[in-house]
């Protein structure tokens, strides 16, 4: 039976918020029967388990304040990949568009930055990755160095968007 009870409990931990709450569960399952045992420390279990708790609630607002995602175990990919991919855009044809003005480079870099903003689609994850992409793009290209006519480095001349 007690085999089956905690398969059971694991399988219903499925999400960073339920396993956050098993930890909270079992530290105060722990601190509560421990204070009424040790009346000499029953101040400072108290002040403990109040802390904790208070602790695990800041946590858990935090984390729906600033990484919502962590809590129900979905994690953004547009996050993690948004800059891979634009280096890797930006690094590929580099090359093929060096071969061209200075001025139609620029083009070529906006038309891609616009086509990607510009993304019709329903899921705003989706989006929101393309739209990181073409702003890493573009800051890539504004910091790039420039060797005008008379030999000084300038930068491009292309702005990012905020």
């Amino acid at each position: 039976m007690a085999t089956e009870t905690r398969k059971s409990i694991i399988e219903v931990i499925k999400t960073p918020i339920s396993f956050l709450v098993l930890i909270l569960l079992i530290v105060e399952a722990a601190l509560v029967p421990m204070a009424y045992s040790f009346p000499q420390h029953e101040t400072l279990l108290i002040g403990f388990i109040i802390g904790f708790l208070i602790l695990f609630i800041l946590i858990i607002v935090g984390f729906s304040i600033w990484e919502p995602e962590v809590l129900s175990g979905k994690r953004s990919w547009h996050r993690d990949y948004a800059h891979t991919i634009a280096d890797d855009i930006y690094f590929s044809l580099e090359g093929f568009l060096s071969n061209l003005e200075e001025a139609e480079q620029n083009e070529g870099w906006l038309f891609l930055a616009s086509t990607l903003n510009q993304v019709d689609t329903p899921d705003k994850d989706f989006k929101r990755f393309c739209q990181k992409v073409s702003k890493r793009i573009l800051r890539k290209i504004q910091s790039r160095p420039r060797i005008n006519i008379q030999g000084t480095a300038g930068a491009s001349q292309i702005q990012v968007p905020e």
